[in-house]
C-alpha cells in the first residue's frame, strides 16, 4: 500500500537527517563546516521514498552540531507524526558512552522524560489524543561495556531520538503547537522544524524566546 505524500516526506526528512550524522562520525571538519552543510540540507526538497521504518531502525541520531535539534511534523488525514532528534550533548552534556551509573541514570531520565509528549510539544487545537510515544538513544548502556580506568572517548557522537503519533478528530483545526522542550533543555539554541499539515508546508527555526510553532 502506498504511504501518504505527507508521511513519505517525514520519512525523507528523517533519512536526509541521519545521513547527515553519519558523515559527521566519519569526518574530521570543525562544527562550523557542519553546521553550513545541515544549512544546505534544509534548502533542498526531499525527494527520496524511504520508508518511516528504516529510518526508525537506522543507528543514527540526527545532524550533531551542539547546540541545534530536529523536529519533523507530518500530518495527513486524521493521524499526525512528530519526530524529535538531538545530539547527546544538548540533553545530558555529553555525546561519549556514559563511564559511571550516574551518566547512566540521566540518560535514561531523559528518555523517559521525552517519552512523555507533553514535555516536549503541546497541541493547540485540533481534538487530538496520543496513539504512540517512544523515545530512544544511541547510548550503549550496559554497565559491562563501561571504559574500566580510560578517559572517555570524545570522539563518539551520541544522541536521542523520540516519535510520536496522534490521532486528531479536527485535524484543520491544529494552527499552533507550543515547544516547552525548549525550556527543559536551553542548551538547544535552535529548534529546526519542518512540517507538512495536509496542503501546507514549511519550515521555522525555533528557540526558547521563540517556543511557538505556527501552521499560518
Amino acid at each position: 500500500m502506498c504511504k501518504p505524500l505527507a508521511l513519505l516526506f517525514l520519512s525523507a526528512c528523517l533519512t536526509a537527517s541521519l545521513h547527515a550524522g553519519e558523515k559527521h562520525q566519519h569526518s574530521h571538519h570543525s562544527h562550523k563546516a557542519h553546521a553550513h552543510e545541515a544549512h544546505g540540507q534544509e534548502e533542498k526538497t526531499p525527494t527520496g521514498h524511504a520508508h518511516a521504518d528504516d529510518a526508525r531502525h537506522s543507528s543514527g541520531h540526527g545532524a550533531h552540531v551542539h547546540g541545534q535539534a530536529e523536529l519533523t511534523i507530518a500530518a495527513e488525514q486524521n493521524t499526525l507524526e512528530l519526530v524529535f532528534e538531538s545530539p547527546g550533548m544538548n540533553l545530558v552534556g555529553f555525546e561519549h558512552a556514559p563511564v559511571d551509573a550516574q551518566q547512566r541514570a540521566r540518560i535514561r531520565e531523559v528518555q523517559a522524560l521525552l517519552k512523555e509528549p507533553t514535555n516536549v510539544v503541546l497541541i493547540e487545537g485540533g481534538q487530538c489524543t496520543l496513539a504512540h510515544a517512544q523515545s530512544e538513544s544511541s547510548y550503549p548502556l550496559d554497565a559491562a561495556a563501561e571504559p574500566s580506568k580510560q578517559p572517555a572517548n570524545t570522539e563518539e557522537h551520541h544522541g536521542f531520538k523520540a516519535q510520536y503519533q496522534f490521532h486528531c478528530a479536527a485535524l484543520a483545526q491544529v494552527r499552533s503547537m507550543q515547544l516547552p522542550l525548549l525550556a527543559q533543555f536551553p542548551s538547544i539554541e535552535h529548534l529546526q522544524v519542518q512540517w507538512v499539515m495536509e496542503s501546507r508546508q514549511g519550515m521555522q527555526s525555533l528557540n526558547a524566546k521563540k517556543p511557538q510553532l505556527s501552521f499560518d
